[in-house]
């Protein structure tokens, strides 16, 4: 090390570990619980400060309320074809029955996401009790786990992300708990709460199948190699897929029977045009999360002692399903959010960080690395901004709370003004969240999450996840599309506009994401600015009249412009 030969590094080497093992091992082996309750509630304490309502998670907030209101799981109600444009079916549920009791999804969605992080953080400990060994170990696998900024920002976004964590990391314990060498077989309870937990996951997200399947095959093949008689065995394994088969069965069922197909519409939206380019864009996600939080000395490490967690099975399992999932998320090239996308699988994660942490001989080298995973998190959390394809967490947060976008807002004047008319008014949108939920508007999703014909017809631009395909122009013209928004952007009204301003308003903003030349636009078409307060306007495309809209610009004197003026 740089420091080796340093008296006084090795000085402070010795007491910054002292400290260490007096705080995580003494004081634990003598009474744990204080402690890690106290790294638990300074854990959510953190979350809570770092709390955050992203604009996707009113796309499920828009799904629970359709049901509650019209008994439709669908995006437009009353479409010829239902849509399954959202990937959380228990979440959604979850969300719809607090709906139904009258709460506020917002608010109900951060506090399940809050609960589910406590959750996950006591599971955690509990699997790195057992994996390591130690409770002061456990507890500091815990402690970086919820100072990851990461995993502290999406205990919260609204969306079901926690949720997953939660059952994900669940399983893990309940797939070690199991598994572990005794002389009496544990009955058929543990494997019937293993199959239920799972079983809560896939439904909660179709793609913790993944991890789940491997935890699963780790029970099984551990449940025949210890050889119970054969009664015990059926007893076993039917406790193990019983469950799962009652649950997924009619599930995936009613989806076929209700959406006609298995798969959630997102995945062709996303995934279907999986080209070399999202190949190399999911590679570039890992990477960026690697350096962004100082994890590549890990890395070294872990490689470096690849056969001492290779070593050991429950290592073994949990390193298997770490490295699955980061190979799934560069099948899918990555996520366009802030490393969501990673968050569950980080407790498996910080748990084989912890163990190979004391697996150093090297106290001073320990205490260095603890203290760069830490300082790491800090740092991404102060200088990490929008980057390539991905969106910040400050950014996915301005899009509901700053001035300048506002979409909740948007969505409100909408409502008010063109909502209720006999013929729905109908808009597109590239920002299909606070503003359909808020505005009630029946819309057409520009980039095909909840558009069945976008998400496998849509022209294919650019490489961003979940961004890859939109709605052309043509395709808007059948639909009869009134208004369209494109990636809505709030702007100083045009009479206040006074010389040079930092906001201007973006007349033709919208031609970029609708993949047409401004000349490829009927004549007949507008640019209308529809006034959000006093001060500040949005301008949308007056694309095909509306007897509603016609009667909104001359009651209120509405401004509008042919499009060769902008």
């Amino acid at each position: 090390m740089l420091f080796a030969n340093d008296p006084g590094w090795g000085t402070l080497s010795r007491i910054l570990d002292r400290i260490m093992i007096f705080f995580f091992e003494r004081c634990l082996d003598r009474d744990g619980r204080w402690l890690i309750s106290g790294v638990i509630v300074g854990c959510v304490a953190l979350a809570v400060s770092n709390a955050f309502v992203m604009d996707d998670a009113f796309i499920s907030f828009r799904y629970a309320r359709n049901l509650v209101e019209t008994g439709e799981l669908t995006w437009n109600p009353g479409e010829a074809v239902p849509v399954e444009g959202y990937t959380n079916f228990l979440w959604t549920l979850l969300l719809a029955a607090a709906l139904a009791v009258g709460f506020e999804p917002i608010i109900t969605s951060q506090v399940l996401g809050l609960a589910a992080c406590v959750g996950t953080l006591w599971v955690t400990y509990r699997l790195a009790l057992g994996v390591l060994g130690s409770p002061g170990r456990a507890a500091l696998a815990v402690g970086l786990l919820g100072t990851n900024y990461t995993f502290s920002c999406f205990a919260t976004g609204g969306l079901e992300t926690q949720l997953q964590t939660l059952l994900i990391t669940a399983c893990a314990g309940l797939a070690w708990w199991i598994t572990q060498p005794r002389q009496q077989i544990p009955g058929p309870r543990p494997y019937v709460a293993y199959s239920v937990v799972a079983t809560a996951a896939v439904m909660t997200r179709l793609d913790s199948a993944l991890p789940c399947s491997i935890f699963a095959a780790w029970v099984g093949v551990s449940l025949l190699r210890q050889q119970p008689t054969s009664p015990e065995l059926r007893v076993r394994l039917l406790g193990l897929v019983g469950p799962a088969v009652l649950g997924l069965g009619p599930w995936l069922g009613w989806k076929l029977a209700y959406y006609g197909e298995l798969l959630p519409n997102t995945f062709y939206s996303k995934v279907s045009g999986v080209s070399a380019a999202t190949l190399e864009q999911g590679l570039g996600y890992g990477v960026t999360f690697l350096t962004s939080y100082q994890l590549l000395p890990m890395t070294v490490l872990a490689i470096a002692m690849g056969k001492r967690l290779w070593r050991r099975v429950d290592l073994r399992v949990l390193s298997v399903v770490v490295l699955s999932w980061w190979a799934y998320l560069v099948r899918v090239g990555g996520d366009f959010m802030e490393f969501r996308m990673v968050v569950p699988v980080l407790p498996l994660l910080f748990v084989l960080i912890t163990f190979l942490l004391f697996e150093l001989q090297h106290r001073g080298a320990r205490v260095v690395l603890v203290t760069l995973l830490v300082v790491g998190s800090g740092l991404h959390a102060l200088r990490f901004t929008d980057g390539g394809n991905l969106d910040s967490v400050a950014t996915l947060a301005g899009y509901i709370e700053n001035e300048w976008d506002h979409w909740p807002r948007v969505g409100e004047v909408l409502g008010e003004l063109f909502g209720g008319a006999p013929e729905p008014v109908m808009i597109a949108t590239t920002a299909a969240g606070a503003v359909p939920y808020m505005s009630r508007l029946p819309t057409i999703d520009m980039l095909g999450l909840n558009d069945l014909w976008v998400a496998r017809h849509g022209v294919l631009r650019g490489s961003r996840t979940g961004h890859g395909r939109h709605a052309d122009f043509q395709y808007l013209l059948r639909r009869r599309v009134h208004l369209v928004l494109g990636h809505p952007r709030v702007g100083l009204r045009t009479e206040v506009m006074v010389g040079e301003t930092t906001f201007p308003v973006h007349r033709l903003a919208w031609f970029s994401l609708v993949g047409v030349e401004p000349q490829a636009i009927p004549q007949s078409s507008r640019v209308l600015e529809i006034p959000i307060d006093a001060n500040y306007a949005i301008q949308v495309l007056y694309l095909v009249r509306h007897p509603r809209v016609d009667e909104v610009i001359e009651q209120q004197g509405l401004r509008t412009w042919p499009l060769d003026q902008g």
